[in-house]
């Protein structure tokens, strides 16, 4: 049954990573939404993992954005 509840609770913050890491003014979380998300992932390894993992995708294009083509 815990395993349930657990899972349930990823699902719910899992649909709700990409905006907590975006904080989009477009999309914004509800204070609740944003204080169940860190609570969240204070306790879970899995989802904490996926938000180091979408942190580094995203700093990774930001980075190849940035690059310029090489001179000619």
């Amino acid at each position: 049954m815990m395993n349930m509840v657990i899972a349930m609770r990823c699902k719910w913050t899992n649909r709700r990573l990409q905006r907590y890491i975006d904080m989009d003014p477009a999309a914004k979380l509800s204070e609740t939404e944003v204080t169940r998300v860190r609570a969240h992932l204070a306790e879970c390894e899995r989802c904490s993992t996926s938000v180091a993992d979408y942190k580094k995708m995203n700093s990774a294009m930001r980075w190849l954005g940035e690059s310029k083509a090489p001179d000619e």
